[in-house]
């Protein structure tokens, strides 16, 4: 069994040394970030940089500039500074110009599959999937993880800050963290239900609000916390996939349960059965003035103004694909990221869509690379209830 065994291991290793083909595609978009000048998308076939005046696109991948992968999983904007976090290549900067790359080899990034990041004056901070939390401030890598720090976790999923304070959201707990003191919040601790993990955090006027994969919405006031799910509330779902608040009024996008607003009092929810939302996967959520702009999975687009719905699907109106995966407001256009549609922009009347075919949009690239889905799951035990690598 043992001679077996080394056999296997050694077939394996073999593989992993071998050159493999990697598929990626630009139409897949990620997630997006603007400054005054110029619109980034990151997709999972590299980065797109397009000039709001211009229109013009421009591709950055692994063959044609200093990105080192061209999955990419988030971005952050800091001055003239773009970030960008990759799925396996670690952390890029980039000026317009000059490329700078930071992985586990070269520099403090404990681990180059970079999940979050969070901009704070002239810090960034990086959270990653397994090698914890790392800030930088263009000179010093200060690295926090379980062994050294009070993170209670190395998967590190969601950021937020709020004035001198740092949000961590984790694998089922939440930690605060102020420069100095670590304040962790779990189901032993608190009022933190269980969890897959929490996925996305938004600060309200005096509340933090929390999002979690299975177990629910919650908020902190720093004293007190309130659990709101299925079984104590209105809410219809336990799988909270965005949040956005407007005033006093959370905006909550769930998974099969529909869109929900709550007032601190109230809960009205907004599903495919009574109102006009088209799907009840609710991906992204933006504000645009009075106007509340919904991204479904599978169900299109759609705005609400709080009584008159809008609904945008590609059988009707300009909209390439009816997953919308990511949204963002510039001034009077939305922009929308599909996953298999490319980018799209809306003014109100007329629809622009930038894909693989007719922009600078990467097309599908055909990349060598190690094999890293199973040399990677060797070595690091990669577990996530939802995650596509």
């Amino acid at each position: 069994m043992k001679k077996v065994l080394t056999i296997l291991l050694i077939g394996i290793s073999g593989l992993c040394a071998q050159q493999w083909t990697q598929y990626t595609n630009g139409d897949d978009i990620q997630v997006l970030a603007s400054d005054d000048q110029n619109l980034y998308i990151g997709t999972t076939g590299g980065l797109a940089i397009m000039n709001k005046e211009t229109e013009e696109m421009t591709l950055y991948n692994n063959l044609n500039s200093g990105l080192p992968d061209n999955r990419i999983h988030s971005l952050a904007v800091d001055s003239g500074l773009l970030w960008v976090g990759t799925r396996f290549g670690g952390l890029t900067s980039f000026d317009g110009t000059d490329w700078t790359t930071y992985n586990e080899s070269n520099s403090g990034l404990p681990h180059n599959y970079v999940w979050s990041l969070a901009v704070d004056g002239n810090m960034i901070w990086i959270g990653t999937y397994g090698g914890g939390l790392a800030s930088f401030d263009g000179t010093e890598w200060y690295t926090y993880n379980t062994s050294n720090s009070g993170l209670p976790n190395n998967w590190v999923y969601s950021l937020a800050l709020d004035g001198d304070m740092l949000w961590v959201g984790t694998s089922g707990s939440l930690t605060s963290f102020d420069g100095t003191d670590w304040t962790t919040y779990n189901t032993s601790n608190s009022g933190l239900p269980e969890s897959y993990g929490i996925y996305s955090l938004t600060m309200g006027s005096d509340l933090l609000w929390i999002g979690t994969y299975n177990g629910g919405l919650i908020s902190f006031d720093g004293i007190d916390w309130t659990v709101y799910n299925t079984s104590n509330s209105d809410l219809p779902n336990n799988d909270i996939w965005s949040l956005t608040v407007d005033g006093n009024l959370l905006w909550v996008g769930t998974y099969g349960g529909g869109l929900t607003s709550f007032d601190g009092t109230s809960w009205t929810t907004y599903n495919t059965s009574n109102s006009g939302l088209p799907g009840n996967a609710v991906y992204s959520l933006v504000m645009d003035s009075n106007l509340l702009w919904v991204g479904t999975y599978g169900g299109g687009l759609a705005s609400f103004d709080g009584t008159d719905w809008e609904t945008y699907i590609t059988f009707d109106s300009g909209l390439p694909d009816n997953d919308v995966r990511s949204l963002a407001v510039d001034g009077d256009l939305l922009w929308a990221g599909t996953i298999t549609g490319g980018l799209t922009s809306f003014d109100g009347t007329s629809w622009t869509t930038y894909n693989t075919s007719n922009s600078g949009l990467p097309g599908m690239q055909f990349i060598p690379l190690l094999w890293t889905a199973i040399c990677y799951g060797l070595e690091h035990q990669m577990v996530s209830p939802h995650m596509t690598v």
